[in-house]
């Protein structure tokens, strides 16, 4: 059967690569470009904020700030003089564009536009009402040189004999005359007859292949001399039809620069790309260098690494990996091996402060594909930089080692009628607040429903853990069956006891309460857990929660199907989301201790195809409706982000991005609350709360501070949470770092003793027993209501590092929350703020 599955798949990588069905993909020669040189050769656009000087011989440009004179280059001024750079990192210093192809064999090329477009004229602009759009062929291309490659002798002597002794001479050395009477021992006058049909009556003159291209020059310039031109190349080009011209991967695409109000938007239309089907493009690297800082410049380089990290320019750690975080994480429909370490950036932003002036730049369009890299001095050249990479083309690896030896990647056919854009803001100010800030304004902007707060207490989340799977003995055979850990009624009484003991702003998450629990079978119907209640139970518990006045979530996941049943309604050849190579998408989870794949059967799961899970949303939607809850939290949307490359209907990541936001709106739109993980930023205009937003850096170690840039942005418009509190592996940092960023609390609690958790799969939850932690949650929260509930809807105006350590956070109306992580006292302003503690000075408290 394995045997039969890889011929499969083999006819199936032959039907892949024969055609090419998308515009994208050509099979003919692509047309190249070409630049016409003019006098001027600087074009300039502008409007009310901004100037785009653009350099017509080299398509480098800056922008200067109107208002500051502010100037941004998109290269470094003297790149080409970089003693520390080699003379491939110089062409990348001086290019706007690089580009990653790829073959059948998972070859990897990457091509810079400098080198491999700009210095060969193979390009062209135009000039728009409102901007630039820049177009480059892209590819190892030979000059085309107006001589003759191969004529006969009676077509040469028409030229030759118009030249002078010295040029014929030359003429004579360059060419070798072929006489089919005097070949050499090492000819072959069958295959020179069939190449040269004209051999067989006269003389041919053909160009020696060894001449350099200098040479070529001086031999053009002779025949120009003598009335040679394109017409006549073409002619004389055409007589053997095996005479060919280079045939290197040649790659079209381009760039377009628009000025609109004080902001430069930078786009690649996928509709103008073109490649052949045997070389794909893979990635894209759009303005590498804009903004990059050399030695003697003062700033940091802004990364969406966890809530904000900065890099400082020249920091001495070239020797450290360079940062690389991948925008919404890892897509679920390319497969891994292994995982280690899952990076994400949740909101798709970097920035560059340089000076006294700093940019953010916002990827809008295309950013599920991107990565954000960072690096300092030091390592290839002198200079600071950040940018976005965007994978294009997806593959896959095919395994067909049944038949071959060979590596053999298979490619998606064509690209979807998308384009990428980013849009850079320039900011009269070096501080990363001020950068956050206007993150702010473009949200609020961007997203209308999208205001300020009017709840002003302490916001609370409590996650309420219903069930777990375990398996046990029935009838003498193992089965997987629900294990309680907080029944209905139970999860009523806990919120009550809460609320007794003065929690207000809670908002309940239940967990675990249908279908098996926690990990939930498919959730096409909801069935309640007899374990946890009848559904009798589970409306008392409804009415008791409301009664507190808080608001219930009932928890569901969508995009991964786990349990899969005969009767579920899911159906994996049909329902499952595809790879590049039409295999489907099953997923393992990795092993802490190897982290490779745990391949067991039992533990199998899917990704969903993104139709099937819109249909799942709708099928809860409706269930829960029916029970009398509106309010849903989603376990992944928010979170994950895959894609479906079925070659039948193709679903990419940034169309999936925008069903989920859709289907966002439109639950929002009918009444129900979303709650959200993580808050990757597309699901931020219809999220009520955010759990588990990371709010310190992941701990790339070429980062040198944590900001709390994302809190800056969203605090006043969305209440947002750390890591449960309850849970964290440092309770003290954990809690510091939530009171710093203005987060809300969050608790994961059970009622059951975390005992019954021993030989499970559950061990994250072993401190949320609630008897244990209800003492010590309500001081906890009777503390920070006294101390800063009047800072929830208002907005972040200021962050700054008082100290080693030492943090203040100011909000608008004055409140300063100093916080101290370290292990001594810290005096401010004639207040002690306790070690490992924090103190609150002004506004209301």
């Amino acid at each position: 059967m394995q045997y039969l599955k890889k011929i499969v798949l083999l006819i199936l990588f032959c039907v892949l690569f024969t055609g090419c069905s998308k515009d994208n993909k050509v099979e003919e020669e692509i047309p190249v470009y070409g630049y016409e040189p003019t006098e001027d050769t600087e074009v300039l656009v502008e409007n009310n904020d901004l100037e785009l000087h653009f350099n017509t011989e080299t398509t480098q440009f800056f922008v200067v700030k109107k208002s500051s004179g502010d100037t941004w280059y998109s290269n470094p001024l003297d790149a080409a003089e970089d003693s520390k750079a080699d003379n491939a990192s110089k062409e990348l210093l001086q290019s706007t564009l690089s580009i990653k192809y790829s073959t059948a064999a998972g070859v990897t090329t990457t091509l810079n536009n400098f080198g491999y477009s700009i210095t060969k004229g193979i390009y062209n602009y135009e000039v728009l009402d409102s901007g630039i759009k820049v177009n480059y062929s892209i590819g190892n291309i030979e000059r085309t040189y107006y001589i003759p490659i191969a004529v006969p002798e009676s077509r040469m002597m028409e030229f030759y004999e118009k030249m002078e002794k010295s040029d014929q001479r030359k003429v004579d050395e360059y060419y070798r005359r072929y006489d089919i009477n005097k070949l050499r021992a090492t000819d072959d006058k069958d295959a020179l007859l069939a190449k040269y049909p004209d051999l067989a009556n006269e003389r041919v003159y053909i160009l020696r292949d060894s001449i350099a291209a200098y040479l070529k020059v001086n031999i053009e310039n002779i025949f120009q001399n003598v009335g040679y031109t394109s017409v006549d190349y073409e002619t004389d080009l055409a007589r053997y039809s095996t005479v060919t011209t280079n045939n290197n991967p040649v790659f079209n695409l381009s760039v377009l620069y628009e000025l609109k109000e004080d902001n430069l938007i930078v786009s690649v239309p996928y509709e103008n790309i073109q490649f052949r089907d045997e070389y794909p493009i893979t990635e894209i690297k759009v303005l590498p260098y804009f903004g990059a800082a050399g030695t003697t410049d003062n700033g940091y380089l802004m990364v969406p690494d966890g809530s904000g990290g900065l890099i400082h320019f020249n920091n001495g750690k070239s020797d450290q990996s360079a940062y690389y975080n991948t925008v919404y994480g890892w897509d679920y429909a390319q497969s891994r091996d292994a995982l280690v370490d899952e990076n994400r950036a949740v909101f798709p932003v970097f920035g560059i402060a340089k000076n006294n002036a700093s940019m953010i730049c916002i990827l809008e369009d295309g950013a599920p594909y991107a990565t954000i890299e960072a690096d300092v001095s030091g390592r290839l050249h002198s200079y600071n930089y950040a940018c976005a990479a965007y994978t294009v083309v997806h593959g896959e690896l095919m395994d067909i080692s049944s038949k071959s030896d060979k590596t053999v990647i298979v490619y998606e056919d064509g690209l979807p009628k998308e384009t990428i854009k980013q849009r850079y803001h320039f900011i009269d100010s070096n501080r990363y607040v001020d950068m956050a800030k206007e993150y702010r304004e473009y949200l609020l902007d961007q997203y209308p429903d999208m205001v300020k707060e009017e709840e002003k207490e302490l916001p609370v989340a409590v996650e309420i853990i219903g069930a777990t799977d375990r398996v046990k003995q029935k009838f003498g055979f193992p089965m997987t069956v629900a294990e309680a850990l907080t029944t209905y009624k139970e999860a009523a009484n806990m919120v009550h006891q809460l609320s007794d003991a003065g929690f207000t702003n809670m908002s309940i998450n239940y967990n675990g309460w249908f279908n098996q629990g926690v990990i939930h079978k498919v959730p096409s119907s909801v069935n309640l857990i007899r374990e946890l209640g009848s559904e009798k139970d589970f409306k008392k518990m409804i009415e008791g929660i409301e009664a507190t006045g808080s608001d219930l979530y009932l928890q569901g996941s969508f995009e991964f199907i786990y349990k899969n049943e005969l009767i579920d309604g899911f159906y994996a050849n049909r329902d499952a989301a595809k790879l590049v190579s039409r295999e489907l998408v099953e997923l393992y989870p990795y092993s802490s201790v190897w982290y490779g794949l745990r391949e067991d059967h039992d533990l199998k799961y899917y990704l969903a195809k993104p139709s099937y899970t819109m249909k799942l949303i709708d099928s809860f939607s409706n269930s829960i409706h029916k029970l009398g809850v509106e309010n849903i939290s989603f376990g992944d949307i928010g979170k994950y982000l895959g894609a479906d490359y079925n070659p039948k209907h193709t679903v990419s990541r940034q169309e999936v991005m925008n069903m989920q936001m859709e289907k966002l709106q439109k639950l929002s739109d009918l009444g129900s609350k979303i709650m959200t993980y993580t808050g990757n930023s597309y699901v931020l205009p219809y999220t009520d709360f955010i759990l588990d937003m990371k709010l310190d850096s992941k701990g790339f170690n070429i980062i040198d501070e944590e900001v709390p840039f994302l809190p800056i942005a969203l605090h006043g418009l969305i209440p947002y949470t750390g890591k449960a509190i309850n849970l964290a592996e440092d309770y003290t940092k954990n809690l510091l770092k939530s009171i710093e960023t203005g987060a809300g609390l969050y608790f994961v609690f059970m009622d059951e003793p975390t005992a019954t958790l021993q030989e499970s799969g559950y061990t994250e939850y072993f401190g949320s027993d609630f008897d244990l932690w209800f003492n010590n949650c309500t001081e906890l929260y009777q503390d920070l209501k006294l101390k800063l509930n009047h800072i929830y809807n208002q907005l972040i105006i200021d962050h700054q590092k008082a100290d080693e350590n030492v943090f203040i956070t100011t909000y608008e109306d004055g409140t300063k929350v100093i916080v101290n992580y370290s292990s001594m006292d810290y005096e401010y302003n004639g207040n002690t703020v306790p070690a490992e503690n924090f103190f609150v000075e002004g506004g209301s408290y």
